[in-house]
């Protein structure tokens, strides 16, 4: 559970004294209309917002129990920072309140698009400081029950009451709370607003990985305020990535063991969807999955390009599916299929066992590789690469569309799209030039490996029409994309060679990690 900390009183905060000092200025219109400009950040008149709000219901509290004869009310508020002044306050927590009030309350039709998205940055880490205190909170309830299967037990009901919610949120709470009390590191991440609510979640309570694992890689991710980790900068998905390959690395034959245990549950169910619709769903072994899945898309990708074809690529594949297993149509021979399996070629000569990477999944352990690696069906591509770099060359070509081996030689070295936080596979995307194409100019080469990068459908119509534009580092590789807000989001370059220590992270001008995870979705027609 969380260790007890001194949590100064809410008068004597940092952020409230200096609201105090505001408050006894004189009377006026605020300095800028844009409080990303004023004196206090945004994220300290949010943080104190919430403060002073939890001040009021203290107050009103203790204004229901003048005589302090419920002992408990007054040890919580003294526990959690908050006053227990009589009702109504001093005058200067009314002045507080008043700027507050006047600050955090402007008139956000009146902020430029810049501050708008810090705004929404300030609050979501308001919400994640929330969210470790209401773990710190329930903690202190699990402590006090004991360490009984019972006693969680008992405060998964309480909490389900309490928050009229379901049983299943009120266990994520009491699993957030217990897995951040044993991993100090992220308690902190969360409540200073480095990580979210998921990204905690995924460090102190995924369960696929062993908890052993978790609690030694979790304080390498998050790092500190002073240097923070990678996990700052990765989506939720990207996390169990990280996780998943640590767990590889700390006992190979252990991740060979679960996943074979796991392959005995493959299954395929069905769930009734709205409008007389249903998922059909299948739990396979991610080789499995790949392959089904790489021979599905290729053969719908075919179909959407024949003449007078009206259907989606999603509708086509669903109904190439449908055809398939119903009536025994395989699809169209010749269509090529092409999954990417990069490995170390020290470990493909069984020197050593370090994870590789299954395209489209990610880490897998060196015995499945090489299992793919010698198997003669030609789904599989294996890639290996430069043993010191993970780089692969680099390729030309005058043109403006890329040919077969150069596309194939960004998409491998890329692996998934370069917008920040999405991991739509590489193979799943289109190439998009990172500094537009010109035809007028007369230099040849726009079409190169260093100028093209993989993009999913979606990023790449805001890129072509939403206003967004990229660049991209010529030392490093690195990818920056400008938003229309003047917010600029960096992606560094990562190798192709998964084993290598300079895995992706993402930095910018704010976390850039409010993208997405893999999102299926890659209709329609390219922007261009």
């Amino acid at each position: 559970m969380f260790e007890s900390r001194d949590v100064p009183e809410v008068a004597t905060h940092p952020v409230v004294a200096s609201l105090h000092a505001a408050a006894v200025e004189p009377a006026g219109e605020l300095r800028s209309a844009d409080p990303i400009a004023a004196r206090t950040s945004f994220v300290e008149l949010a943080l104190a917002s919430v403060m002073l709000k939890a001040l009021e219901v203290t107050n009103a509290v203790h204004h229901h129990h003048p005589d302090a004869t419920d002992a408990r009310v007054t040890r919580s508020a003294q526990q959690g920072g908050l006053s227990s002044r009589a009702s109504g306050g001093s005058s200067a927590d009314e002045a507080v309140l008043d700027v507050v009030r006047r600050l955090v309350g402007a008139d956000v039709s009146s902020m430029s698009d810049d501050a708008l998205v810090d705004a929404v940055v300030a609050w979501q880490q308001v919400a994640s400081w929330a969210a470790a205190e209401q773990a710190r909170v329930v903690g202190e309830l699990l402590a006090r029950g004991g360490s009984s299967s019972q006693a969680a037990d008992a405060v998964v009901h309480e909490l389900t009451a309490a928050l009229v919610t379901s049983r299943r949120t009120a266990t994520a709470l009491v699993g957030r709370a217990t897995g951040l009390g044993r991993a100090p590191e992220v308690a902190d991440a969360l409540a200073e607003g480095r990580i979210d609510a998921a990204r905690a979640d995924v460090l102190v309570c995924y369960d696929a990985v062993p908890a052993a694992v978790r609690e030694r890689v979790a304080g390498e991710l998050v790092g500190t305020a002073a240097a923070p980790g990678p996990a700052t900068g990765l989506t939720p998905a990207q996390l169990r990535d990280r996780l998943r390959r640590a767990a590889i690395e700390a006992d190979p034959d252990g991740a060979v063991e679960r996943a074979a245990a796991a392959a005995e549950r493959r299954h395929v169910w069905i769930d009734p969807a709205p409008d007389q619709m249903a998922w059909l769903t299948a739990l396979l072994p991610a080789a499995d999955a790949a392959r089904v899945w790489a021979r599905l898309d290729a053969a719908s990708r075919e179909r959407v390009r024949a003449a007078g074809e009206t259907r989606t690529v999603a509708q086509v594949r669903a109904d190439t599916l449908t055809d398939l297993v119903t009536e025994g149509s395989a699809p169209a021979a010749g269509v090529r299929t092409v999954v990417n399996v990069t490995v170390a070629a020290s470990t493909l000569l069984g020197l050593d066992e370090s994870p590789a990477d299954l395209a489209g999944y990610g880490p897998v352990p060196a015995t499945v590789a090489r299992v793919l690696a010698s198997d003669g069906d030609p789904t599989w591509r294996r890639i290996l690469t430069d043993p010191v770099t993970g780089a692969a060359t680099d390729v030309s070509r005058t043109g403006y569309r890329p040919g077969v081996v150069l596309g194939d030689l960004v998409r491998t070295r890329d692996t998934t799209c370069t917008f920040p936080g999405c991991q739509v596979p590489a193979t799943r995307c289109d190439l998009d030039h990172v500094d537009p194409f010109d035809p007028r100019r007369s230099t040849p080469g726009q079409t190169r490996a260093d100028n093209l990068h993989p993009v999913c459908r979606a990023h790449h119509n805001a890129k072509t029409h939403g206003g967004w534009s990229t660049h991209r580092d010529p030392g490093s590789g690195a990818i920056t994309w400008t938003a229309p807000s003047g917010h600029r989001y960096t992606v560094p370059a990562r190798p192709t060679d998964p084993t290598l220590p300079t895995a992706p992270t993402l930095r910018g001008r704010r976390p850039a990690s409010r993208g997405h995870d893999v999102d299926p979705g890659d209709d329609g027609d390219p922007p261009f």
